[in-house]
Order: structure tokens, then C-alpha cells, then sequence
């Protein structure tokens, strides 16, 4: 018997040789070195013997029906994130050669233009508030450098040498 388990698991067997050994996992005089296939023969004869019921073929094509609606969710998904990547690729190619074709004169008189003022009167006032605020600073400065010079004047009176 152990000879014909072997020819079965190794794929060897014919159906005749199955058949001995279904009819003798069957019978109550298994050998106890082949109780631990018993299990596996009394398996398949139950799974045999099961039948379809007549509701299995509707239930395969529902179901089959359902994944066919997401796989075309799937496919129009990945669609779109392949166009998306698309133009993201497009973007940004056309971002870099935006910024390096252009030399870095343009670029500087893009970044000024965007602060040039138009109006003639608003570019006067704010050439006013500019000039002004130059004038409060050299003020300032101006009172700074007098208070040293007067400092150095003090103290060079003490460093005075005759010649």
C-alpha cells in the first residue's frame, strides 16, 4: 500500500490505482503509519459527492458583473492620474526652460516692471516719501558725526604737542 501512496502523491497513479486507494481509506483496516491520509480520502470523497445548487451560476455572473464595474472605475482612474502626470510633466518642463532661456537682465527687469508705479503722480509722492526719509537718516547722521567731532575736539586738546 505504501508503494501506491507513493505512485500518488508523485502523480503516477491511474484511476484504477486511485480507486484501490479510495476503497481502502474507506474501510475500517487502515494501517496506522497511513492514518495521517485518511483525512485527506475521506475529503475529497465528501467534496465529490457535493453538488452545485442551481443558484451558483446567477451568483457568478453577479459577481462577476460587480467586478467588472470596478475594474472600469480602475481603468478610467488610471486614465486620469496618466493624463495628470502628463501635464505635470509638461508644467514643469515648461516652468524650467521658462526661467532658463532668459537671461538674468530679463528676469531682474521682470522682477522691477512688477514694481514700477504707472501713475505719474503716485510715482512723484513716492519719490517724495523716499527723498524724505533719506533726508530724516542723513539728519540723523549728521547730529551723530557733530557730537564725535566735538568728543575729538575735547580730547585732542589734551594731545596737543608744540612744534
Amino acid at each position: 500500500m505504501q508503494d501506491l501512496l507513493d505512485k500518488y502523491f508523485a502523480g503516477e497513479t491511474t484511476l484504477a490505482d486511485e480507486q484501490i486507494l479510495r476503497q481502502y481509506f474507506d474501510s475500517e483496516k487502515v494501517e496506522k503509519e497511513h492514518l495521517q491520509y485518511q483525512s485527506l480520502f475521506q475529503f475529497f470523497a465528501k467534496e465529490k459527492k457535493e453538488q452545485l445548487n442551481e443558484n451558483f451560476d446567477k451568483k457568478v455572473v453577479d459577481k462577476v458583473g460587480k467586478q467588472g464595474k470596478v475594474l472600469k472605475m480602475n481603468v478610467l482612474r488610471g486614465r486620469v492620474l496618466k493624463i495628470a502626470a502628463v501635464f505635470l510633466v509638461l508644467l514643469t518642463a515648461w516652468v524650467v526652460t521658462k526661467n532658463t532661456l532668459r537671461t538674468p537682465e530679463q528676469v531682474m527687469e521682470d522682477r522691477w516692471a512688477a514694481h514700477e508705479i504707472k501713475d505719474p503722480e503716485k510715482a512723484f509722492e513716492a519719490t517724495k516719501a523716499a527723498l524724505l526719509f533719506a533726508s530724516i537718516k542723513m539728519n540723523q547722521g549728521t547730529k551723530k558725526a557733530a557730537g564725535g567731532v566735538v568728543k575729538i575736539q575735547k580730547v585732542s586738546k589734551y594731545f596737543k604737542t608744540k612744534n
